[in-house]
């Protein structure tokens, strides 16, 4: 499987994302507030930085879920 996940070192692209390491999310949330505040503060959860890099997710359009990726490396 191939990890759809790219980093590039930290450019001008990266303006305005956030830092996933600066994120902190009090646990005695409830699960669909503490979804929320994530959001709320990642602002984008598709790019991101992380460290020196900035990650941009990429989803494949052939129809295949996380569940049966995560299915098929656990067989």
């Amino acid at each position: 499987m191939r990890n759809n996940n790219k980093t590039t070192n930290l450019s001008s692209h990266s303006i305005g994302l956030v830092d996933i390491t600066t994120i902190a999310i009090d646990t005695n949330l409830p699960q669909k507030e503490r979804h929320a505040e994530y959001i709320r503060q990642i602002r984008n959860p598709h790019k991101y930085i992380c460290g020196k890099f900035t990650v941009t997710a990429v989803h494949p359009n052939n129809g295949v879920t996380l569940e049966d990726c995560l299915r098929g490396m656990m067989a």
